[in-house]
């Protein structure tokens, strides 16, 4: 199966990302779009199959494996806090292992998103 029909497969979470989330965008502004799915058994068990994100630079597509989701949630990932905050307007759509998640958003929050942020905004102006 090829890693995008994996992710769609699999999707427990698709958003808008980006300018449209945060009605920034402009005429010429494209359509982000952020999500996670939960790789089947064969590729979480396996030594050889792995899959942490799928992208497609064409749509501006990011969809992320749950598991590296976690891991980048947990070290406060600017990136990655976003989507657990997502405006319910920009979800299009969402499972419940996902909800589950961002019923307990608050749990990934820490001191360390001091540094995450402040080291993402600094790399954003240079």
């Amino acid at each position: 199966m090829l890693e995008k029909e994996l992710a769609e497969k699999y999707k427990v979470f698709e958003c808008l990302a980006g300018s449209h989330s945060y009605g920034t965008n402009i005429e010429t502004s494209d359509i982000d779009t952020r999500g996670v799915f939960i790789a089947p058994p064969e590729y979480i068990l396996s030594c050889h199959r792995s899959v942490g994100q799928v992208e497609d630079k064409v749509t501006d597509t990011t969809i992320f494996e749950f598991q590296k989701f976690i891991k980048l949630a947990s070290e406060c990932n600017p990136n990655i806090i976003e989507l657990l905050y997502t405006d319910q307007c920009n979800i299009k759509f969402i499972a419940w292992p996902f909800q589950k998640l961002r019923d307990n958003a608050h749990l990934f929050l820490s001191k360390k998103a001091r540094h995450t942020f402040s080291g993402y905004a600094t790399a954003q102006l240079h």
